[in-house]
């Protein structure tokens, strides 16, 4: 059985997980576990007992992002061969970018999905030419009031995308060519958590989102221009905020911006300028614009 995603869940998509000495099997209702079969390793289950093959190990979900040019509003790609260029009109895996953060230097590792890491080269070129980690392939993410954010590289300059839509570190100062709209693309579903507990509705026949739920509701991110995304409760709406309040009870949508800080927290921001603020109480509201008493999500 397996190999196929289907639309709706039936028996044949429910699955037991056993643990074997910190490893997963996945055990099919006809007590056959899941594994990868032939040259393109298509998830089927056919044996009766455990071995290697029948093994997974579970990892971190790391944050994987595409980023769009403010200059000429292209994705950033390595499409074209160790260039980092911004020159791509739709999301490939050649746009598609994975975030390691280095908790040491509180910087991002960048990686590609041919597992090569942006590099800073000499005469300030960015390229997708390391195999390795190393102090020249760490950026620092600095977020911008618009909701965009510029890469400082390793020599202390800002990435900048030229004419060609070539990236090069050569910038002392940010400007429009320095900024870049950001989208965490292996999230189209999110769970928010703060210090109080989870995002969810504050009872079954309301609308409000508190921040101090002890189960979780699933939110729908939808993408808009510029890194402006929208969010939509399990009902359908959309989220309405203000001072007072988050709702999900809106039939327009209404833009945030989502801020990496680490590897599993993120703060939201408005596309006014200011934070989504969790109290004490529950109460979950539009705060000021000071990233000090911005409320770091994990998600």
């Amino acid at each position: 059985m397996g190999g196929k995603l289907v639309e709706t869940c039936s028996k044949d998509c429910l699955f037991t997980a056993e643990y074997h000495s910190g490893q997963l099997a996945l055990r099919d209702r006809n007590g056959q576990y899941l594994s990868p079969i032939g040259s393109k390793a298509v998830l089927k289950t056919r044996s009766n007992t455990v071995t290697k093959d029948e093994l997974f190990s579970l990892e971190d979900s790391l944050p994987q992002a595409s980023f769009v040019a403010a200059l000429n509003a292209r994705f950033v790609s390595v499409k074209q061969g160790v260039d980092v260029t911004a020159n791509q009109e739709e999301i490939s895996d050649h746009e598609t970018f994975q975030l390691e953060f280095d908790w040491t230097t509180k910087r991002w590792y960048i990686r590609t999905m041919q597992d090569r890491y942006w590099t800073l080269e000499t005469g300030g070129g960015i390229q997708a030419s390391g195999d390795k980690r190393s102090s020249n392939a760490l950026f620092g993410l600095t977020w911008q009031s618009d909701g965009s954010v510029a890469f400082r590289a390793n020599n202390g300059r800002y990435v900048i995308t030229k004419r060609s839509g070539h990236l090069y570190a050569t910038s002392d100062t940010i400007d429009e060519t320095c900024k870049y709209y950001f989208y965490l693309v292996n999230r189209p579903i999110l769970v928010l958590k703060c210090e109080q507990g989870f995002v969810g509705y504050k009872s079954a026949s309301s609308p409000k989102l508190e921040c101090n739920k002890a189960t979780y509701e699933t939110i729908q991110v939808e993408r808009g221009d510029k890194g402006v995304v929208y969010f939509k409760g399990q009902n359908n709406k959309y989220w309405h905020a203000d001072s007072e309040c988050i709702t999900a009870d809106s039939d327009t949508p209404e833009g945030f911006y989502l801020e990496l800080r680490e590897p599993t927290r993120l703060c939201i921001k408005t596309i006014n300028g200011n934070y989504l603020v969790a109290s004490k109480n529950g109460c979950f509201r539009i705060g000021d614009s000071n990233i000090e008493s911005a409320t770091q999500w994990e998600y």
